[in-house]
């Protein structure tokens, strides 16, 4: 019995992992990090309109006479490309993209060759000279279903010509003239997933960290949160929970507010975050001066860029850790 054939379902495009094997892909505005400030907190580069909808076309190159498509070697999209390099592409593209549409669609009665024939200048389907010739349209909210051969064309196009921005390359150069970007919706349950797990042992530690208020203040001041002056279990819970839900910064304070409760849980590791304490405290008080990078204690050299580096400086550092005991006490 021949063994069956294992195909591989990945499109490489500039780096992208296209999965064109039963995956549905959703157009979600673009994020710009060189975007004001009210439309960073939307995640877009523009004021979102729900009904606005660009409409995309493949170019045909008049010095070659060919439609820019991606789906041949030849498309000038590749120039530059070695040719094993775009060969290997037709060939993957042909396989996934190409023969599943013309089963589909059939060949063009006119012609006899494929409907995505690249090489026709007078081609009905790519030239746009009724309703069924070949256009993308993007919106917020718009479904690629990779199961239907004509949206995969159209969101391999997309991508292929930077028309359209994966979400994970929105901000590199080849799709900064993207309105839109995309993405695997089974990525996004599977973050979300992630999200909701690493909310929940958060949330765990904290609580668990209620009847220790020594090491829970520790933590939170190792990851810039100041409780409050009153040691209230309600009030410091209302704030953590502002804190570790940031719009912005909530993955990014979930992570560091567990790293930091592995470390207070770890007898050294309380040490650095006790150590990290104190010295803003010393700071304060005149005692530790800071020279550009570098901090000291009666002109001796206990670390350099911040509290963190030069408590971890400490624990490592017998005479660094003299020095700042000098003018502390240990717990």
């Amino acid at each position: 019995m021949a063994k069956k054939k294992i195909v591989d379902t990945i499109i490489d495009i500039n780096g992208y992992k296209l999965e064109t094997n039963d995956v549905i892909y959703e157009v979600v505005p673009k994020f710009d990090a060189d975007a004001p400030d009210g439309l960073k907190r939307l995640k877009t580069t523009k004021l979102l309109n729900s009904s606005a909808v660009n409409t995309h076309t493949v170019g045909f190159d008049e010095t070659i006479g060919l439609w820019d498509t991606g789906l041949y070697a030849e498309s000038p999209m590749y120039a530059g490309l070695p040719l094993e390099v775009r060969e290997a592409i037709e060939s993957k593209v042909r396989e996934l993209i190409v023969i599943p549409f013309d089963n589909k669609f059939g060949k063009d009665p006119k012609t006899g060759k494929s409907r995505l024939d690249h090489t026709d200048p007078e081609s009905t389907f790519w030239n746009r000279v009724n309703r069924t010739s070949f256009k993308i349209e993007l919106y917020k909210g718009r479904i690629f279903n990779t199961n239907e051969p004509e949206q995969l064309l159209q969101l391999f196009i997309a991508i292929s010509s930077g028309v359209l921005a994966p979400k994970e390359l929105e901000s590199t150069p080849d799709f900064k003239g993207a309105q839109f970007a995309v993405e695997n919706k089974k990525d996004v349950k599977t973050s979300q997933q992630k999200d909701d797990l690493l909310e929940v042992k958060v949330m765990s530690a904290f609580g668990n960290m209620l009847d220790s208020k020594k090491k829970l203040t520790l933590a939170l001041n190792y990851v810039g949160v100041t409780p409050p002056s009153v040691f209230d279990e309600s009030l410091i819970t209302s704030q953590f929970k502002r804190w570790i839900d940031h719009k912005e910064n909530s993955h990014q304070n979930r992570q560091m507010f567990l790293e930091a409760v592995e470390k207070v849980n770890d007898p050294t590791g309380y040490k650095e975050l006790s150590y990290y304490k104190e010295l803003q405290n010393l700071f304060r008080k005149g005692v530790i001066k800071k020279e550009f990078e570098n901090f000291t204690i009666d002109g001796e050299l206990i670390g350099t860029s911040n509290f963190k580096n030069v408590a971890a400086n400490a624990i490592k550092d017998k005479a660094v850790e003299t020095k700042i005991l000098e003018y502390i006490k240990e717990d």
